[in-house]
């Protein structure tokens, strides 16, 4: 019996004292959709109106336009596959360039487009946290340490050109480490006596990946994001 008890009391100790796989999760932010009354009968009477993609201005910043490009062809691909007719985007801001005074009346009929599906904002939020959850669930609060990830967020303004109505507001959320099984759940290298948590090492990663301790949003689960919520913009319109 005693031997039993002596086995426990040092298998109890070796695990405290080894490292541990701990995990990360961040609580997801609510999606606010704004659709007007205009849109949805426009769109109802006119199903396969002709849009064009406004991006962020970037004069001043090509490489990060360039970038970005991947995001602005994902979103025009879903308005496509939804029926709608897409006008080049850069066409439409050459107009816009060379004649600044152009009224929406001009623009729709110099481009012949009815809608403006406008890009609001950068893509890249980031998320921080003291807190982990060791490999039994239970929360910890680490003091003096910030475990760091990247999400992103994306912001549509739709407007009909005919009128310069406003058409709609969207802010779709991509939040990191969302839910216990995302990517996540190996991100923490911890000893639970004494309380010890290793930064910038991962069960998930090689350490030398990023030594910032956060990785970017792939670019893949990026644009499979916004897509996802293109189609969610979408869906509303069409209740």
């Amino acid at each position: 019996m005693k031997k039993s008890l002596l086995f426990i009391l040092c298998l109890t100790l070796f695990t405290s004292c080894s490292v541990q796989k701990g995990y990360i999760k961040f609580d997801g932010k609510t999606d606010e959709i704004i659709s007007s009354n205009a849109l949805k009968e426009h769109l109802e009477n006119y199903p396969n109106s002709s849009i064009v993609l406004r991006v962020p201005e970037t004069s001043s910043r090509s490489t990060e336009s360039e970038s970005n490009s991947y995001i602005y062809n994902a979103i025009e691909k879903e308005l496509i596959l939804n029926g709608f007719d897409v006008k080049d985007r850069g066409l439409y801001n050459a107009v816009m360039d060379k004649s600044k005074e152009l009224s929406y009346e001009e623009i729709k009929k110099i481009t012949g487009t009815d809608l403006i599906l406008e890009v609001l904002g950068d893509f890249e939020r980031k998320y921080k946290t003291n807190q982990f959850y060791d490999k039994n669930g239970k929360k910890l609060v680490e003091p003096g340490v910030e475990f760091q990830k990247f999400g992103a967020e994306i912001e549509f303004k739709i407007t009909i050109i005919e009128g310069n109505i406003f058409g709609g507001s969207y802010l779709f959320y991509y939040t990191p480490c969302a839910e216990q099984n995302s990517g996540c759940e190996c991100e923490v290298i911890y000893k639970a006596m004494p309380q010890t948590v290793y930064m910038n090492r991962s069960f998930c990663r090689d350490p030398k990946v990023d030594e910032r301790g956060y990785e970017s949003v792939p670019t893949d689960r990026l644009s499979d994001f916004v897509r996802s919520k293109v189609k969610l913009m979408l869906k509303e319109l069409q209740k």
